[in-house]
């Protein structure tokens, strides 16, 4: 069941999530700019193959997902489910900046 859920000052208020840029595969293709392992080294919890998209001068990370095919092709399904748009817009900025400040360092 997903419903909708208002989100706290206190939650919109807290700082950056801090994040660790562990493996970037640049691979282009429709809005897909690169693969990225990251890590919220906070909490020690890591992400292997999430994405990192741009369109129309907007970017966000795109979660691993699954997929899954039948009849009508191929499927992908979600992994992860974010409990409000504030966490995944928390989350997607912690990794894009991490992200930028990885590929402004020149690191593989």
């Amino acid at each position: 069941m997903n419903t909708q859920h208002q989100i706290p000052s206190s939650v919109r208020e807290q700082p950056a999530l801090a994040v660790r840029i562990d493996a970037v595969n640049p691979y282009v293709k429709n809005t897909l700019l690169s693969f990225v392992d990251f890590t919220f080294t906070e909490i020690g919890l890591s992400f292997k193959g999430a994405t990192v998209h741009a369109k129309e001068g907007r970017r966000w990370i795109g979660m691993p997902a699954r997929s899954y095919s039948d009849a009508d092709g191929t499927h992908w399904v979600d992994i992860i489910e974010f409990d409000s748009k504030e966490a995944r817009r928390r989350i997607n900025d912690a990794v894009l900046a991490a992200f930028d400040a990885f590929s402004a360092a020149g690191a593989r």
